[in-house]
């Protein structure tokens, strides 16, 4: 996401007419979803929690900056929501970080 924002603003892209905050509530909400699909995918219950750290940095220099204040309240809750993921995924895998995997091989 970073990397694709970071593009677009070095080849001055005009946002097609739609502003620079609505294009950064759709960032945080594709940034939501695509953390809950890969979660999903890996089973792995930390992987939400580096994105829950950077909407916890987002919100921090929206505060700073101040005007932001719809911004603010979306990084909070994607805050919240991708640690909601991270929790859910570690009480899935029966309280560890990865699902216990049974080798079937080895069964008698």
């Amino acid at each position: 996401m970073v990397n694709v924002a970071a593009f677009l603003v070095k080849v001055n892209w005009s946002g097609m007419g739609v502003s620079a905050d609505v294009w950064a509530g759709l960032a945080i909400i594709l940034s939501i979803v695509l953390a809950g699909i890969f979660q999903l995918l890996t089973k792995n219950a930390v992987l939400a929690l580096p994105i829950s750290w950077a909407f916890f940095g987002i919100w921090r220099a929206l505060v700073q900056q101040g005007g932001f204040l719809s911004l603010e309240i979306l990084s909070i809750l994607a805050l919240l929501l991708t640690l909601f993921i991270a929790i859910r995924g570690f009480i899935k895998n029966g309280n560890r970080v990865l699902p216990e995997v049974i080798d079937d091989k080895n069964k008698f």
